[in-house]
């Protein structure tokens, strides 16, 4: 009888571990979702970065112009 009470104990507290495992997992999650805006300005700056190196490229290829690149920009609302 003392082996099937152990091994229901360890079994709750593998349970309990995992529980707690996932509950810390969601809640970081959470926060860097919906609280922190660190990481909302990365992502933003990164996809700024990434369309713009394409706009170099696009221009080294075709012999675009500087002034038709602002106006593409300018259609797609990229600063600077």
């Amino acid at each position: 009888m003392t082996e099937s009470r152990e091994g229901y104990m360890r079994m709750r507290t593998l349970q309990a571990i995992v529980l707690l495992l996932v509950v810390v997992m969601l809640g970081r999650l959470f926060y860097i979702q919906v609280v922190d805006d660190r990481y909302k300005e990365m992502a933003a700056n990164n996809a700024k970065t990434n369309l713009l190196q394409k706009f170099e490229v696009m221009e080294r290829q075709s012999g675009a112009t500087e002034q038709a690149m602002q106006q593409l920009a300018q259609k797609l609302r990229i600063p600077g």
